[in-house]
């Protein structure tokens, strides 16, 4: 059996949104084609639903709160990556995302590593001069925001960027260039026939969202584009429709740069694709934020290899789990740390635990299916400020809060919790960053200007600061 594996994760993907989860639009024909050879994990969980959490479990292995801090510690325990390069694989990882890069270690184990800094370097005259006025756009809106000047500007900057966008131009790095250079590195291992590990992380499904024409074209969408889904959104209540079309056309668009990442990989390859998280659409909070609810926490897990048969996995798992399952098929150990449970190993009825630390606090829920118990509490060592608990198969919307007419459910499931955050109090690892603080310039912590430079920007660009 081959030990080559693919994982390709993008960012911000609903499960619900995907055709093989049941949506009927043809958003993800080419994700719909693996699933049709693979095993589709029907009740998959990000166990920290937000980008900079949701990493330390899929390259780290553990649940986000076992790690004090951003990004993954300098050392100790090994990655996925640090697993599959001790197995003698070959290992190359591609993220365009700020929070996914050297200064946050997530190069650990990658003899091949490209980031934000690396595709800025190499950026064309015509994206550096959008990126130029996308750069003096934020700064107009922060200090116009709202008025009619703001609204004349806003409206003819978004005309400008959608017409630059219809022919193919492009604000900052898309996954086209990301495709391109890990899909040139695929081809490399295939020719050389060797086994390898490489990781892909798709932006193109992260707001703000860009024109796509050709998607918009292939479903049938006449809807006006909405760059900014926030802004249409308003908590407790549905999307409108021009939010779920902006969404379904960058969604396509993403499906076909999988397309073409897949070209040069071999049939005998594992390929596992999933989600860091979903995306909240103002159901609980605003279009973005992290939380621990469905819309954010059930992403797609689809895995499709010699090991894997082609059929639906009603169990749930989690992101941990992937970590276990890759150094199965890599041959070799992982680490007595990590929290998951191997895909390959016989269905276990362990608790699946969520929970991430933010400036607002922790927020954290215990998945003991089909029960869900959510909580909130100001830090790991304070009283519980918020709980409710929700039948999730059910209610998948979470609308209807059974904290009270299950009193023992609840009980037994809080006391599952307390058990887990004393045990982390016990055994946590610490990052070698701080808490995330959106008003920290990164700029005066990055050892290469240009790189802090690169993450600055890309952190404002996406709506983290």
């Amino acid at each position: 059996m081959s030990r080559s594996v693919l994982l390709i994760t993008v960012d911000c993907l609903r499960a619900d949104h995907v055709g093989a989860y049941g949506y009927e639009r043809e958003t993800t024909p080419t994700l719909d084609d693996i699933a049709s050879g693979g095993t589709v994990y029907e009740n998959a969980f990000s166990n920290g639903p937000g980008t900079r959490f949701a990493f330390k479990s899929i390259n780290g292995g553990v649940n986000p709160l076992r790690i004090d801090g951003v990004g993954l510690p300098v050392g100790g325990d090994r990655t996925v990556a640090e697993a599959a390069t001790a197995a003698g694989l070959n290992t190359a990882g591609f993220a365009d995302n700020p929070f996914l890069t050297r200064h946050f270690n997530h190069d650990r184990g990658y003899e091949t590593f490209r980031d934000v800094a690396h595709w800025d370097r190499d950026a064309d005259s015509e994206q550096d001069t959008l990126s130029r006025i996308n750069d003096l756009a934020r700064r107009v809106h922060k200090r116009l925001n709202g008025g009619p000047l703001y609204r004349i500007l806003k409206s003819g900057y978004e005309y400008f960027l959608t017409a630059a966008e219809s022919r193919g131009a492009s604000v900052g790095t898309d996954d086209r260039k990301v495709v391109e250079e890990a899909t040139m590195w695929l081809e490399q291992q295939e020719r050389d026939e060797e086994s390898y590990f490489s990781w892909v992380h798709l932006m193109d499904l992260h707001g703000p969202h860009r024109y796509r024409e050709r998607a918009r074209e292939s479903l049938g969408i006449d809807s006006r584009h909405v760059r900014d889904l926030d802004s249409r959104v308003t908590v407790d209540e549905d999307p409108p429709q021009d939010v779920i079309d902006t969404y379904d056309a960058s969604l396509r668009h993403v499906d076909g740069q999988i397309e073409r990442l897949l070209e040069p990989v071999g049939e005998d390859t594992t390929v596992v694709v999933t989600a860091d998280h979903g995306e909240e659409f103002g159901l609980h909070g605003s279009f973005h934020s992290p939380s621990p609810y469905q819309s954010m926490a059930h992403v797609p897990l689809i895995v499709s290899g010699p090991a894997f048969d082609a059929t639906r996995c009603s169990r749930p798992v989690s992101h941990v789990d992937i970590a276990a399952t890759l150094v199965d098929i890599f041959g070799t150990d992982g680490t007595g740390t990590w929290d998951g449970v191997s895909l390959l190993s016989p269905d276990d009825d362990n608790p699946i635990f969520l929970g991430f630390e933010n400036e607002e606090g922790v927020a954290g829920a215990v998945v003991d299916f089909p029960w869900k118990y959510v909580v909130k509490q100001d830090t790991l060592s304070s009283e519980v400020t918020a709980e409710a608990l929700f039948h999730i198969e059910s209610n998948p919307r979470e609308t209807d809060d059974r904290l009270d007419a299950e009193p023992e459910t609840a009980e037994r499931l809080r006391e599952r919790w307390q058990r887990y955050i004393t045990d982390l109090q016990d055994h946590r690892m610490d990052a070698e960053h701080e808490i995330w603080d959106p008003d920290r310039d990164l700029r005066k912590e990055v050892n290469d200007d240009t790189d802090g430079r690169e993450i600055e920007t890309q952190l404002e660009h996406l709506g983290y600061k």
